[in-house]
Parts: structure tokens; C-alpha cells; sequence
């Protein structure tokens, strides 16, 4: 990592003793790339520079460090260590550092106003009612917060841990929950968001209405009202999923799709008699909000004779498919249907 001319004279003249020393050499300077890369795409974010500078120093004092009668083997074991303890230090230092510089503390440090906290250290779900009318199931071992200007020109709230949130809706003021670098808008509606600090992962899904969701950008100031305009738009039985360490979002369905809360009459009864497969897919696209993609037209025969009002909509799309020679699969929040026959 700093090396000397010394230090690069006596691994050349290591090389040439044999080829097959290449594939080692490789692996281990691939290790330490891979350490050093991960440390500067998540320093801004997650370790403070004097972390970063301490642990680097270490790696190049050892290397200097390391005495050229020393067995080649002993080198390398030692590079292979030294890049599986950084990983784990700074997997450690982020995850299970100070609590004191977690995201939610950060932001609540930054909270102008008094502000109001509430914590669930019971075994229940509790309920929160916010000033604007909006209901709060917060889960054990989860917190929120909100400022004194709350309801003024936003509606603001601080997520460590997981929640259900009914928003009263106000399309003048958007409700925006931040929670582990993810910032969820809606205007009103019902979702969950489930962020802790332990956990790599952020999830929101959607039961009703739509959700916004995107990264929190480390280089806006704190201004929360400020909207991105590129955000992740989810829709009822839809969830986004963010991970913490690529800061990458993927839109999925939620694990046990439900039925939608329709004030319409003309309801799918999910009972069928001889009827087209184009049909039977509408009457799930409409109970469950989820777009199913399927050739039309190589389907276009199809029937199904069938009752499925007491099936789940997996059970619903395993049967469908089972009867008609086709496989289905979940891709960004829909249903993609594979093949089929009516032979």
C-alpha cells in the first residue's frame, strides 16, 4: 500500500521464483483493492476520516514492518488476515459503533425546535397519534420523533426501528419519514417501514395509496422539505427494499400480497366456470393492485374452471399456471407469466 523500492525489488525477485507464486500475488493484492475500495465508497457515510487513516496506517506500517528472511507463506497469511480483520473492523465500527452518531441521533441533534420522542421499550405494539391526526403503530424496541414545526410547512418524522403509519392525507403537506439513509413521502396513506440500526436493510411496503421512497443524498443540506426528483414509486402490495451497504434500492412484491379495500360493488368472487385466462388475470389484477404481464395472444384459448376465493395469491398463481403449462416469477413489483398452453 505505500511501498518502498526495497520493498518492490523483493517481491519482483519473489515472482520470478515460479509461476505458480502469480495466482497467490494476484489474490492478495485483489484483497486489499477490495478492502481498500470498500473503505473510500463508504467513508463519507459510515467512518470518519481519522477511522480510515488509522487503519490504513496500520496495514503500511506492518508491510514496512515485515523482514525479507521472513518464510514468502508467513507474508501472505498475514495479508490475507490483515484484509479480513479491516473488513470486519469496519463492518464493526459501522454497525455496531457509537450510538451516539447512529442516523436517527444524527438528525434528532439537528432538530431546531423542541421536539418530542416517543420510545416503545414494552413487548406490544404501542400507538402514537401525531398532531396532524396521523396514527402510529410503533413496534418494540423502536422510537420516533418529531420536531416542534411539525404540521408547519411539513410533516416530518424520525424512524429508528419499525412502524405502521396511517397518514392523514394533505396534499399541501407532504408526511416524509426518515429512517437509515431513506427518506419515504406520501401525501396519505397507509405503509410500514421497518429500519434498525443492527439491521443492513430498510424495508417500506405499501398497504394503500402510494409511496415515494429514495436515498437520502449525504451532500443536501438539512433541509427536509426538499423532495428529490427521482424517487421510487410503490404501489399497494408493492415494497422497496434498501440495502445500507450498496445504497441500492429493489422494488419487490411484499411476501404475502393481500386483497385490496375496494368501496366498488362489482368485486372478483374468484369462482370460475369455464372462463378465459385473460379474465381470470384482470379479476387478480384488480383485487390486488399488481400488474401480471402474459402473452395475450399465445393465451388467447385458455379457460380455467376453478375456485380459488379461498386461496392466497400465490396459491391463486400456482394453480393458474399448473393449469395452463406456465411458470410465473416476480420481477420489480409485478408478475411475469412464462409459457403456457391451452393443449
Amino acid at each position: 500500500m505505500s511501498p518502498t523500492a526495497k520493498s518492490s525489488e523483493f517481491w519482483n525477485e519473489w515472482l520470478k521464483t515460479g509461476p505458480e507464486n502469480l495466482d497467490e500475488w494476484e489474490h492478495a493484492i485483489f484483497l486489499l483493492d477490495s478492502v481498500r475500495l470498500g473503505l473510500n465508497d463508504y467513508a463519507s457515510t459510515y467512518l470518519s476520516k481519522a477511522v480510515i487513516s488509522d487503519l490504513l496506517e496500520k496495514i503500511k506500517n506492518t508491510n514496512s514492518n515485515q523482514q525479507e528472511t521472513r518464510h514468502i507463506s508467513t507474508g501472505f497469511k498475514w495479508l490475507a488476515a490483515a484484509s479480513i480483520v479491516i473488513g470486519i473492523t469496519a463492518g464493526g465500527l459501522f454497525w455496531m459503533g457509537d450510538k451516539a452518531k447512529s442516523d436517527y441521533n444524527s438528525h434528532v441533534s439537528k432538530l431546531e425546535s423542541a421536539f418530542s420522542e416517543k420510545v416503545n421499550s414494552t413487548s406490544a405494539i404501542q400507538i402514537v397519534l401525531l398532531p396532524d391526526g396521523s396514527r402510529v403503530g410503533l413496534l418494540p424496541n423502536s422510537k420516533i420523533s418529531y420536531g416542534g414545526d411539525f404540521n408547519a410547512l411539513h410533516r416530518k418524522v424520525l424512524l429508528s426501528g419499525e412502524a405502521s403509519f396511517e397518514v392523514t392525507k394533505n396534499t399541501n403537506k407532504p408526511f416524509l419519514v426518515y429512517a437509515n439513509k431513506v427518506v419515504t413521502k406520501v401525501l396519505g396513506t397507509r405503509f410500514i417501514v421497518r429500519a434498525y440500526e443492527a439491521e443492513t436493510e430498510v424495508k417500506v411496503n405499501v398497504q394503500s395509496g402510494q409511496v415515494s421512497v429514495y436515498r437520502e443524498s449525504a451532500d443536501v443540506k438539512a433541509d427536509y422539505g426538499k423532495i428529490l426528483n427521482k424517487g421510487l414509486l410503490l404501489l399497494p402490495n408493492q415494497q422497496a427494499v434498501f440495502s445500507r451497504k450498496s445504497e441500492e434500492f429493489n422494488k419487490t412484491l411484499v411476501e404475502k400480497p393481500e386483497i385490496l379495500k375496494s368501496s366498488e360493488p362489482d368485486q372478483p368472487t374468484f369462482l370460475y366456470d369455464e372462463v378465459s385466462i385473460s379474465q381470470v388475470f384482470q379479476d387478480i389484477e384488480k383485487a390486488y393492485g399488481i400488474t401480471i404481464r402474459y402473452n395475450e395472444e399465445g393465451l388467447k384459448g385458455c379457460q380455467l374452471s376453478a375456485s380459488l376465493n379461498h386461496e392466497s395469491f400465490d396459491q391463486k398463481l400456482e394453480i393458474i399456471c399448473k393449469t395452463i403449462k406456465a411458470t410465473y416469477q416476480k420481477f420489480d413489483g409485478q408478475i411475469i407469466i412464462s409459457g403456457g398452453s391451452c393443449e
